[in-house]
């Protein structure tokens, strides 16, 4: 969300929205699309001012970038695997 400063400069907060599917009560089909509803708006604060960003931190098994590495136990998986099959 941004919004106009005093001094004319442009801020920038975040906002979480929390969505519900909507009770249907009768006449649910299995290929209907359920609809649904805002149920609240909140805007996460720190000292009391909005956060212009959310706060996060990738964590891998080998480092700490976004791209998804190979898993430290899948050899052992494979292996595993290997020997029951045999």
């Amino acid at each position: 969300m941004a919004s106009q400063a005093t001094d004319g400069t442009t801020t920038h907060s975040c906002q979480v929205e929390s969505w519900r599917p909507e009770v249907v009560a009768t006449g649910k089909r299995k290929n209907e699309k359920a609809k649904w509803k805002l149920m609240e708006t909140r805007t996460p604060l720190r000292l009391g001012k909005p956060l212009a960003a959310i706060p996060f931190v990738f964590h891998g098994s080998a480092h700490s970038r976004p791209e998804v590495s190979k898993s430290p136990i899948e050899d052992l998986v494979a292996a595993n695997l290997d020997h029951y099959r045999l």
